[in-house]
């Protein structure tokens, strides 16, 4: 910092020219946060830009002196901002910065413990880099390479929600953020957007599992942060689907309001919106707008099967609900480059609860996929965070199946749920195995079952609603009318679900649909 500075100002002192009709002034600022020194030299002569300065050509006459290249060699970043003509006060802006990275990092409540020397190596890797208002330092899908460390200014966390983006918090500076999605190498399921100009560090994935290896306090750290998530949104929406029960009985007390208004501040937000959703449930109950928006929030949940693209599996869901929402639900969700989780489940009852219920479902399934890698693993975590805080002793049928794209081996767990098939050469084959639904009963341990896919072989899911349709006349669809829909259903996946759509429509006629219609198809190609 001293040679910087001397080297600035020497060449100020002695070679800055006046700006005409000015005397010379030469003003010094230095500011220290977070492991970062910025020099800032304000002058009043001519301009002269000293971000650029290279060694002078052979023969050529050197501008700016060695003095300026040494500065350029000693600081991090250089920026220079010559005077406005137009403005009240006529100057010059020099900015030099320079920085710790082992500091940077130090300062940061995520890194508390870590020893110094694995804070110098994870530093020695990491990449500074700034950023203008509005700009996304992590995009919400996109698969979590690495994480920031943001060391000025503040960023929102945001999450796209039916088109419109939805702030989670906003964190100040110094703060660690991308972490969990990087350590977990899943894609992100939120934004970070700038808030202002901010100063950031980029650590990769690579450099912060090597720190965890060296450390592992701090990969625990990480955990310990994700299970304080899942802790606070279990409890709450726990909370939130019993509130809404209530709600739709007409008999939601004013204890039970204020607890709803009350959430962990990280879902402040999410409370909100919430709330007011609830305002207009108790104005406007079971009218169909209201009731439309509710499911277009429910369909939100869902994932699109146009994103997912491998060219070695075709896949394709839909769900055609018996109300406005419901409880049926699918998932579909890469783990890495060779494996596809597929999951289908229904929860009991109908209405909003379910529908609330069914989100909790849906969440703690992918957030148990993002920490365990068996299938029977993933099913018993679910079924352990759909457990906690579950006073309505709802619960919901899932299978849960891992396809490895490499081989067609599927590894799975039927908790309860309508039996899948599997569609190979002209035969449908259905697959045994069933355990107990979950949401009920933690610490519950579930078995593996295994089958095979050929290439052209497919695995068609689906949920009671298909199964159970029935006539006017009370004659049901059955197992022996799917699987004949299934022999002439086509050779896509798409094709195979829209088929047993219509076929299902077609048998029960204008008799009122009494469950959800949902179906899951997976196809290797």
């Amino acid at each position: 910092m001293d040679v910087c500075i001397e080297e600035a100002l020497a060449n100020l002192v002695m070679h800055g020219t006046p700006a005409a009709g000015l005397d010379k002034q030469i003003g010094l600022e230095i500011a220290v946060s977070n492991g970062e020194i910025v020099v800032t030299i304000e002058d009043i002569c001519v301009p002269f830009d000293v971000e650029h300065v290279a060694p002078p050509a052979p023969g050529a006459r050197a501008v700016g002196g060695a003095g300026l290249r040494i500065l350029h060699a000693i600081a991090d970043e250089v920026r220079y901002a010559p005077a406005d003509p137009s403005a009240a006060r006529v100057v010059n802006h020099l900015s030099i910065v320079l920085r710790d990275p082992t500091a940077v990092l130090a300062a940061v409540p995520a890194f508390s413990g870590v020893p110094t020397e694995v804070l110098a190596e994870l530093g020695a890797s990491a990449l500074h880099e700034t950023f203008a208002s509005g700009a996304l330092l992590a995009r919400q899908g996109e698969v979590a390479e690495g994480a920031y460390v943001v060391t000025r200014g503040a960023v929102d966390v945001i999450a796209a929600r039916g088109g419109e983006d939805v702030v989670l918090a906003t964190l100040s500076a110094p703060v660690l953020v991308g972490e969990i999605g990087a350590v977990a190498n899943v894609p992100r399921t939120a934004s970070v957007r700038a808030v202002g100009e901010v100063r950031a560090v980029r650590l990769t994935r690579a450099a912060l599992l090597a720190a965890g290896y060296k450390h592992p306090p701090l990969l625990v750290q990480v955990i310990a942060r994700l299970g304080d998530q899942i802790r606070a949104v279990n409890g709450a929406l726990g909370l939130y689907a019993t509130g809404f029960a209530a709600l739709e009985r007409g008999d939601l007390t004013p204890e039970m309001r204020a607890a709803l208004m009350a959430p962990p501040p990280d879902l402040a937000p999410f409370a909100a919106a919430l709330a007011r959703l609830a305002d207009r449930i108790a104005q406007e109950r079971r009218l169909r707008s209201d009731m439309a928006a509710a499911a277009a929030i429910q369909r939100a949940l869902l994932p699109v099967p146009s994103a997912f693209s491998d060219p070695r599996c075709d896949v394709f869901a839909d769900i055609k609900p018996a109300r406005e929402v419901g409880g049926d639900f699918y998932e579909i969700m890469r783990l890495d480059e060779d494996h596809l989780l597929l999951a289908i489940g229904d929860v009991c009852g109908k209405g909003v609860a379910a529908s609330l219920f069914m989100s909790v479902v849906l969440t703690a399934l992918r957030i148990a996929a993002r920490t365990h890698d068996r299938v029977e693993d993933i099913v018993a975590a679910a079924n352990d965070h759909a457990s906690a805080d579950n006073a309505t002793s709802m619960f919901a049928t899932l299978f849960c199946g891992i396809v490895d794209l490499r081989n067609g081996d599927v590894s799975y767990v039927n908790c309860g749920h309508v039996g899948p098939s599997r569609v190979s050469a002209g035969r449908v084959t259905p697959l045994e195995g069933v355990a107990p639904p979950i949401g009920l009963f933690p610490g519950r341990a579930y078995r593996t079952l295994e089958t095979r896919l050929a290439r052209g072989d497919m695995l068609v899911c689906v949920s009671d609603g298909v199964t159970e349709a029935m006539t006017s006349a009370d004659e049901e669809y059955g197992d022996a009318r799917l699987a004949a829909c299934l022999l002439r259903a086509g050779d896509t996946a798409e094709g195979c679900v829209n088929r047993i759509i219509a076929d299902v429509d077609a048998f029960v006629g204008d008799a009122e649909p009494s469950d959800d219609l949902t179906c899951l198809v997976v196809r290797l190609v």
